[in-house]
Parts: structure tokens; C-alpha cells; sequence
């Protein structure tokens, strides 16, 4: 093929680019190989436009951006974990109590729904190049914060600003990933390295101020990783433009064989985006809240030590790791293109795990146990709720509709561990007494997260089982 660029209105059948075809079609329509593995060059709109393969086994830039993206999320982990890690001294430094902890988390919440909403238009604006560095950077701003240890309103405020860009970063790499060959085992891989940076957080936490280091020093760490993820962005992202992102916008809408130019409305009050919306929100709501309050609850109602408590909280998040690696590698395997049969098994395997975890608290072998249990199976579920729009909703809902999943999705995130901060300190007595009640409400979040997939499955399955995609009517 040509290296020169190729008018988009001279593209015929048998040289049209397809490149930003699924890894395989949900409506059985397989293109060729040679679509993800030769890279191609266009004229959009006056741009030239860089497609490259959209197989990692084809590409070593390709398996660069990823090894960054991975990366990126790893730090989100550690990050969001960060909070529940040094708790107990923000709680002291700042004569403050757990309620007005929990504003962080609301103020993020309050960023990530402004991103949800804005990422699509962002993404037209600026591309992944410009995106993915200054959400990077605005990411930087917390840490930086609590390092400094700037009053604690000047930090509710930060807070707002850092969920905008775990929001938009959130959204933009999920998506990206998504369009990938071998889409459920990337993604799998992405959200493991979220879970690894979950699982190093409550350690090396503990880890440097048992050995004598300030529990805000440990702020240092965060902002080194962001530098050198930061890096890797501007190299690595610069032919993903704007112009290729509306290429791809363009693409969804001639696969879906409509002219009609998406509004955000109509992307927001799509049922199916709701819906998916709200399974991400519940879920990623009772995943974090499970991670955040566990060395709280562990500390305060069971009276385990800090190191105690660091260990049980970093056995979640290594069962969570180890779910999302090798679940999406058997999702991959066993459940391509059925991958909602998949959801409902480990919704159902998740309750069971939280029930366990509510009925058995006391015996604390099987509690640690059914915690271990309910991180595995909760490992996969973003990712396989990810594959899963992306394969079953409208074409023209394929970008535009997921990065809105995502970010509205993740807000759960912020919003459910704000709640069980607030429950925390309003009941049983308060002072952290309602943190007794921490069993009990991650049994009613993963419950309700079941049910959604289970009434979607049971009323959706005729399409499901012969791949059709969703209908908007």
C-alpha cells in the first residue's frame, strides 16, 4: 500500500479502511486479519490521519501505549487507595472526623460528572495527544496538596479538580483499549494494574511510616510515577489527535448506515446507556467503598492492628489483581461474545462472597477468606461491562456512548465510599461506630448490581444469543 495519503472519498469497497472495526463484530460480520495488522494513512478533513494496527502482537507502539496506560491506572490505584491507607492520620493532623473526610470523595464524585459529561467534546477538541498528558497533570495537583498539607477546604476543592482528571483519563484510555484486538484480556490487564496499585498502597504506606518517614511523604511516591507516566504520554500519544477521533466518530455512524450527528442528549438519555451507567456506578461504588473502609473497619470494630489491618486490606486487592488478569484471559477464552452469561456468574459469586463476608465477620479466618473470595470475582467486571457495551450497543453509540459510560460509571467511585463515610459517623453511636454496618451495606450494593445484570440478561437473552446488537427503538 501507498505511503501517501489516500482521499477519504476515494476509498472503494475493496481498500475502504476498517480499521477501527471491533476486534470481532457481535453481529457475526468477522472482517480479515490484515484489517488490525497493516497500518494506514488518510486525508480526513484536510489531516492526515495515522491508523495504525490495532493488534499488540503486530505493533511495538502499540504495546508501549499500552504498557503506559497500564501504568496510568496502576497509579490511579494507588491514589484512590491512598485515602483509606492514612486515614487515621489525616483524621488527627486535621481534628477532623470521617464525614468531612468523606467530602473528598463527594468533591471527586462532582469532577467526575463534569468529565462524563464533557469527555466526548474534549476528546473532538483535543485527541488522546492532548487529553492524556494534561489529565495527567491535573492529577498531580492532589498529591502535590497533601504533601503540602494545605488546609483541609483548600483539599475538598483540589479533590474536585483531581476526579476531572481521573475522569477524563478514566474514559479515554478504557476506550481506546476497548477498540484493541484482544479487547477482554487488555482490559483485563489494564484494570489488574488498578488492583496492583490498590494492593501496594496499604503497604508501603505502613511500610515507610513504620520506618520512619511522615505519613504525607508518602505523596512523593504518587507524584514520582505521574513524571514518568507523563513522559510516556507526550511520546508515545502524538499521532492520537483530534482528527482521528472524529474520524472514528464518523466510522461508528456509517456502520450504523445513519447520517444522524449524535447529540449529547441523545447519548444521555439512551436507555441502554443508563443502564450500563448504573452497572458501572453500583459496582465500581461497592469495589472502591470495599477497599477504602476495609482497614478502618478491620482497625476500629475488630481492633486489629495497622499492620493487621494493611495485610487483609492488600489480600483484597491481590485477589481483586489476580481476578482481572486471569478472569478476562477465561472470559476471553470461554465466553467470547457471551460475555453477559459471564457477568451474572460473577455478580452471583460476588453476593455470595459479600454474604459470607456479613454472616461470618465474627470468625475471622472465613472472614478474610470470603473478602479474598468476593476481590476475585469482583477483578472483571468493569472490563467485561466495558466489552460488553461496546459489542452490544448501536454502532453510533460505539465512542460516544462509552466514554459517557465511563465516566458516569466511575463516579460510583466517589459517590458510595462518601456514603459509607457518612454512615460511619451518624450511626451507631458515631465516632465510627457505623462502620459495624460495613458487611451489611457491601451485601446491598453487590446485590443490586446482580440484579440489574440478571433482569438484563433475562430480558435481553433472545439478542444476546444471536448476536444482535441492541435497539435504540
Amino acid at each position: 500500500m501507498s505511503g501517501g495519503p489516500i482521499e477519504l472519498n476515494t476509498l472503494t469497497p475493496d481498500n475502504e479502511d476498517k480499521s477501527f472495526e471491533f476486534p470481532r463484530e457481535y453481529d457475526n460480520e468477522s472482517g480479515p486479519d490484515e484489517d488490525f495488522e497493516i497500518p494506514k494513512i488518510i486525508d480526513f478533513q484536510g489531516h492526515t490521519v495515522f491508523l495504525g494496527s490495532r493488534d499488540v502482537k503486530r505493533s511495538i507502539r502499540l504495546r508501549l501505549q499500552v504498557a503506559v496506560i497500564v501504568i496510568s491506572f496502576m497509579i490511579i490505584g494507588v491514589a484512590d487507595q491512598s485515602l483509606g491507607s492514612v486515614m487515621e492520620y489525616l483524621l488527627s493532623d486535621y481534628q477532623t472526623d470521617r464525614t468531612h473526610i468523606s467530602y473528598l470523595f463527594l468533591c471527586q464524585a462532582i469532577g467526575y460528572m463534569i468529565a462524563s459529561f464533557g469527555n466526548n467534546m474534549v476528546c473532538q477538541m483535543m485527541g488522546l495527544k492532548g487529553l492524556y498528558p494534561i489529565s495527567l497533570l491535573i492529577m498531580a495537583l492532589m498529591p502535590t496538596a497533601i504533601y503540602a498539607k494545605l488546609n483541609f477546604p483548600t483539599l475538598v476543592s483540589v479533590s474536585m479538580i483531581n476526579g476531572l482528571g481521573f475522569g477524563t483519563l478514566d474514559c479515554a484510555m478504557n476506550l481506546f483499549v476497548g477498540g484493541l484486538r484482544y479487547s477482554n484480556q487488555l482490559l483485563g490487564l489494564m484494570h489488574a494494574f488498578y488492583g496492583l496499585g490498590c494492593f501496594i498502597s496499604p503497604l508501603l504506606c505502613t511500610y515507610l511510616i513504620h520506618r520512619g518517614f511522615l505519613w504525607n511523604q508518602y505523596y512523593l511516591f504518587i507524584l514520582g510515577l505521574i513524571a514518568i507516566n507523563f513522559v510516556g504520554s507526550i511520546f508515545l500519544f502524538s499521532r492520537e489527535t483530534r482528527w482521528k477521533y472524529r474520524y472514528q466518530l464518523q466510522q461508528d455512524c456509517e456502520k450504523d448506515e445513519t447520517d444522524e450527528k449524535l447529540s449529547f442528549r441523545t447519548i444521555i438519555t439512551n436507555k441502554f446507556i443508563i443502564f450500563f451507567s448504573l452497572c458501572l456506578f453500583t459496582y465500581l461504588g461497592s469495589e472502591l467503598s470495599m477497599g477504602v473502609w476495609l482497614f478502618n473497619y478491620l482497625l476500629n470494630i475488630h481492633s486489629f492492628t495497622d499492620k493487621s489491618s494493611s495485610y487483609v486490606t492488600s489480600a483484597y486487592w491481590i485477589a481483586f489483581t489476580a481476578g482481572r488478569f486471569f478472569l478476562s484471559f477465561i472470559t476471553g477464552h470461554l465466553f467470547e461474545d457471551y460475555e453477559t452469561k459471564a457477568m451474572v456468574i460473577y455478580c452471583t459469586l460476588v453476593t455470595i462472597g459479600t454474604v459470607l463476608f456479613w454472616l461470618f465477620n465474627h470468625v475471622y479466618s472465613l472472614m478474610v477468606c470470603s473478602i479474598c473470595f468476593v476481590g476475585f470475582f469482583v477483578g472483571p467486571m468493569f472490563s467485561t461491562t466495558v466489552v460488553i457495551a461496546m459489542k452490544t450497543l448501536p454502532k453510533k453509540f460505539s465512542t460516544a456512548g462509552v466514554a459517557v459510560i465511563c465516566g458516569l460509571g466511575a463516579m460510583g467511585s466517589t459517590v458510595m465510599p462518601y456514603i459509607m463515610g457518612l454512615i460511619a459517623d451518624s450511626t451507631a453511636g458515631g465516632k465510627g461506630a457505623g462502620l459495624v454496618y460495613f458487611p451489611l451495606y457491601e451485601v446491598l450494593l453487590f446485590a443490586a448490581a446482580n440484579m440489574l445484570w440478571l433482569a438484563f440478561f433475562v430480558k435481553h437473552k433472545k439478542k444476546l444469543d444471536s448476536y444482535e446488537r441492541l435497539s435504540c427503538d
